[in-house]
């Protein structure tokens, strides 16, 4: 897959990229691509020749959204692609549960008190916030 062989690319800065962030991008494409271009069958159409659509997401690659009256309810995807997501959403879970035990073991490392991280928080925040609200243009003015 794309995203596996482009995480181990080397970046320009000598890094590689975050396995995280490759899945998570990984993500983002294939609901991207679920989202904009695939086809919807109702559950009556995959009643009556389940056999045919099968074949179409066995041997094509196809997938489908199956609709129950008009609203989405299922998909069918290739089971290479369900286990391809299966295995990157447990990669970044796996990853998550790392960074946060990085993030544990540095603020015990760091001998700050709770209240002074909240405050370093509360801060770090209100200053992006600032920032992101002087580059977006107001669109209340008119």
């Amino acid at each position: 897959m794309i995203v596996s062989d482009w995480s181990r690319c080397n970046r320009p800065s000598g890094g590689r990229l975050p396995i995280d962030i490759a899945n998570t991008i990984g993500i983002i494409i294939l609901i991207m691509l679920l989202q904009t271009s695939t086809p919807t069958i109702s559950a009556m159409e995959l009643r009556k020749e389940p056999g045919r659509f099968l074949d179409r997401v066995d041997l094509r690659r196809e997938t489908f959204i199956v609709e129950r009256a008009g609203k989405p309810k299922a998909a069918l995807v290739p089971l290479t692609d369900l286990q391809e997501m299966v295995r990157m959403k447990a990669e970044a879970r796996q990853a998550f549960f790392a960074m946060t035990d990085e993030i544990r073991r540095n603020f015990t490392k760091s001998g700050l008190s709770e209240k002074q991280l909240e405050a370093l928080i509360d801060e770090a925040v209100t200053a992006v916030r600032k920032e992101q609200s002087a580059s977006k243009p107001n669109e209340n003015r008119y």
